[in-house]
């Protein structure tokens, strides 16, 4: 698949147009090999899946009763990203009576949930908690299984459609610009030397680049005759181009692309910047942390071209990839900094993105529907909680890579869940958010009244200068505190979606706790009153 996150390896195809003659590169440390599962096993090493797939599908067909061959179609498909295979033969596996190991038991149930297995992805997480009975992910994951139900509530305030640009071959990479949507396809380039990814077996990426316009519904739609034209060509590289991202108060643009050591067939992903000038890109200049021994990739740079959010799998992390931040001091980025356990988990995360102080990124590792879910965290709330969005966001396919436009309220993601597809390819789908997009800016007045238990109609008095708490219905802690104005009126920000309480401290009414309604649909979003009733 495409822009997941997996090293690549060179494959190369010389064409000789006069001959006919192909001739394929094979790395030399194959010539060798004494047997073929000596070679399926060296490919997967150096994670050349399809070719390691393509040996031990081999094997198996010749003989059914190689059980090494089952579980290394198990394993080769789950790192194709075609999860649901992966399944099948997990369970083919496991049905002959044979073991996993530890990460494998993972693979395993990971592989099951997404194939809807969900009572065999339970035993295989819980067998997994015998190797690492304290990962707490791995007990949200079982939670999440057992009440999946709540990631389906919101689905009515999301609309998610797949864009007309999508090919045969993978499209992903969003980044908007305008009206500009910049994207990366692996559809094949016309070139003598016909260069594939080993890791799965398909063209690198290059990037694209077309316009956009909204309808009458103020959803993303293209011109009946969409013009597609390669994007950056001056920076484009003949391997892997990654996603881009722009910092519009600058001119500045961030991309990911691969660089080659001389004499090497493994590529290694770095960042680069670029300055517009003169209705050019031009100046290429390298992240100062890009790095021959890990990979940096997916990033985000914010419109003041300060803050930079990419992910990478550099020593010192939590799991495969984590997110990490860098941030402009006097002209120089900062070295990487880890944002932490409670986004980083033991799996991989990555395409991070960032509006109004909310992050979103894809995950592996959080709990989710199965496969890549997107999440969201809002970096402002000191609480730290990651948020599932839910379906049809997410999905028990792969969903990743989202982009939003500047008021949050739409945006494109990359998805695998086209099951009318004969592959599962990465598309591009479009979303339009009608839901309340947090943190969100509240207003109200506070009255209060006497209830003598005669007059229902009694006259309503201004609260002024009282003290109004937002408490956490289910913890009990307080989230934010202010006062009202002399006229009633106040302000509060609710960070995130929840359950809340208000309570009201007043000398006149002393201390009473409302319920605090937040609505979903932004169309409902009108100023809260409040009213208590004192008795007399």
């Amino acid at each position: 698949m495409a822009d997941r996150i997996h090293k690549m390896v060179i494959c190369s195809i010389l064409f000789f147009s006069t001959s006919g003659i192909s001739v394929v590169a094979q790395p030399s440390i194959f010539s060798g090999f004494q047997n073929n599962y000596a070679a399926a096993e060296g490919y997967y090493q150096i994670k050349a899946y399809a070719k390691a797939n393509d040996i031990y599908s081999g094997i198996y067909y010749r003989d059914t009763s190689e059980h090494r061959a089952v579980l290394g179609l198990a394993l080769t498909f789950y790192h194709l990203h075609q999860k649901v295979k992966a399944a099948e033969w997990f369970m083919k596996y496991l049905h002959a009576e044979k073991e996993l190991n530890g990460p494998e038991i993972l693979f395993a149930a990971d592989a099951l949930a997404v194939a809807g297995d969900y009572d065999q992805a339970i035993e295989l997480y819980e067998q997994y908690l015998r190797f690492d009975k304290d990962n707490i992910f791995i007990h949200k994951k079982i939670w999440q299984i057992q009440n999946a139900g709540y990631l389906f509530e919101d689905s009515a305030y999301y609309h998610v459609v797949p864009l007309p640009i999508n090919s045969d071959y993978d499209e992903y990479g969003p980044c908007l610009k305008g009206d500009t949507l910049v994207f990366v396809s692996n559809k094949p380039r016309i070139q003598a030397i016909k260069r594939v990814d080993a890791s799965s077996n398909k063209a690198f990426g290059t990037r694209y680049a077309a316009k956009l316009v909204k309808d009458s519904i103020n959803e993303f739609k293209f011109n009946n005759e969409v013009d597609i034209d390669p994007f950056g060509k001056s920076f484009q590289s003949k391997y892997q181009n990654g996603r881009v991202s722009f910092s519009t108060n600058t001119n500045i643009m961030v991309y990911a692309s691969s660089f080659v050591l001389s004499g090497q067939n493994e590529i290694t992903m770095g960042l680069f910047f670029t300055e517009k000038q003169n209705g050019e890109w031009a100046i290429k200049t390298p992240f100062s942390y890009n790095s021959n021994s890990y990979n940096i990739k997916h990033p985000f740079i914010n419109k003041e071209g300060t803050e930079l959010y990419y992910s990478s799998d550099m020593n010192g992390g939590f799991g495969g990839y984590d997110l990490y931040k860098s941030e402009l001091v006097n002209g120089k980025w900062t070295s990487p900094e880890n944002l932490g356990p409670h986004i980083n988990t033991f799996a991989d995360e990555g395409h991070p993105f960032l509006m109004r102080g909310n992050l979103y990124f894809s995950s592996m590792g959080h709990p989710g529907l199965g496969g890549i879910d997107i999440f969201q965290i809002n970096l402002k709330n000191a609480k730290k909680e990651v948020f599932n969005p839910g379906y049809p966001m997410n999905t028990k396919y792969d969903d990743f890579g989202l982009v939003l436009d500047s008021v949050s309220k739409q945006g494109i993601f990359v998805s695998n869940r086209n099951e009318m597809a004969k592959k599962l390819n990465d598309d591009l789908y479009g979303i339009v958010i009608n839901k309340i997009d947090f943190p969100i800016d509240i207003s109200g007045v506070v009255r209060y009244k006497y209830d003598d238990g005669k007059d229902e109609k009694s006259s309503l008095y201004i609260l002024s200068n009282a003290i109004l708490e937002l408490i956490d219905s289910q913890s009990g802690e307080t989230i934010a505190t202010t006062r009202t104005k002399e006229n009633g009126t106040f302000s509060i920000t609710i960070p995130m979606e929840r359950q809340y309480k208000l309570k009201i401290s007043h000398r006149e009414i002393g201390v009473a706790i409302a319920a605090m309604e937040i609505p979903k649909n932004p169309i409902d979003f009108l100023n809260h009153e409040v009213v208590v009733v004192k008795k007399e």
